[in-house]
Parts: C-alpha cells; structure tokens; sequence
C-alpha cells in the first residue's frame, strides 16, 4: 500500500511518474530476465516498457496532443512495482536482495517518507495533498517539469549501479549509504529552497 501511494505521490509533473516508472520497470526486467529467469514477468515488464515510452511522448513531448497519467494509471503501476518487489524479495536467490529493492525505489521511498514526515509535523492527514514534494520544490527553484524527470531519472540510475557495483559489501553499510545519500540529496534541497526565498 505504501509503494502504490508513493508512486502515487510523484505523479504531480508531466513526465515525472512515468520516466521513474520506465527506469523501475527496466531494472526489474533484467532482474527478472538475467536473475530469475522467468520468462512471464519479463514479459510483462517489456509490455510496460513499451506502453510507458509510447505514453512519456505525450504526456512530456508531444505539444499538441497531451494526455496524462492519473491517479488510475499511477495506482496500477504503484500495484504492479509492488508486486514484482514482493516477487523479487521472495524469489531472489542474490545477495542484499532488500537493498536491491529500496535502491530501485529510492526516489518514491525518499519523496513519500519526506511528505508524510512533514505532514504529521503539521498536524495534517498524510493523505492531504500539498507542495511538499521534491518536484514542487524544485519546479520553484526555476526547473521545468523535462529537467527535473531527467535529474530524479539520473539520480536512481546512478543509486542503482553504484549499488551493484558494492554488492558484495554488509547490508548494514548499504543501507547507511542510501539512507545518507537520501537525507544529503533532500538536506541539499531544502537549503537551495530557503536560499531562494
């Protein structure tokens, strides 16, 4: 429930949600394919892929023909990555199967666990929407909504091969690296914010 609403979450910008999504939804697939060997899910995910680059041209390119995600298309996806984590950390035979799951999601993780800390401090229900999130924030800062997909895009991309580039290392200390890595980038953040107002 917690994956489906954070991807939930992330859909406020045009092409935001559905680039996080091909990027999640590509990792998945060669964990599926070169991991797990299950041709179903595999296919699945490149039924995804496909429908997700067809949707990201209009919803984020194309200027005459727009067409959006909705809370519909983000809550099956949020199910549908949460099955295949379900499925991976159950079925999984590597090593740190766990990190490799929170670094796949480290973008929706970090955004949701950010928003509802902020709404329980303010007294309001973690379900009221608001300009907490990191892409509102950094739309403020100037950014335009193709700038900041690629730059969430780039951030778990780079997450997840430096994560399995130190696969071999003590859960524990992956873990530490993508807590710190999270708080760092969302500290970063919020000083740029406050600089500019």
């Amino acid at each position: 429930m917690f994956i489906i609403n954070a991807y939930n979450f992330i859909d406020g910008i045009d092409g935001l949600a559905t680039v996080i999504g091909i990027l999640i939804i590509f990792f998945f697939l060669f964990e599926f394919s070169v991991l797990l060997y299950k041709n179903d899910l595999h296919i699945l995910c490149v039924v995804l892929l496909g429908s997700l680059i067809s949707f990201l041209y209009f919803n984020l390119f194309n200027k005459k023909i727009r067409i959006f995600m909705g809370n519909s298309g983000s809550m099956l996806l949020g199910c549908l990555i949460s099955f295949f984590s379900i499925y991976i950390f159950y079925n999984s035979k590597i090593k740190n199967t766990p990190i490799f799951i929170i670094s796949n999601l480290f973008i929706l993780l970090v955004d949701a666990i950010s928003v509802c800390c902020i709404r329980i401090i303010n007294k309001k229900s973690i379900f009221q929407s608001d300009t907490n999130h990191i892409h509102y924030k950094l739309l403020s800062l100037g950014f335009s909504h193709k700038n900041i997909s690629l730059i969430f895009f780039l951030i778990n991309f780079i997450l997840k091969l430096l994560i399995l580039l130190l696969k071999n290392l003590n859960i524990n200390i992956l873990l530490f690296i993508l807590v710190s890595i999270g708080v760092f980038l969302y500290l970063l953040l919020i000083i740029l914010y406050k600089n500019k107002n």
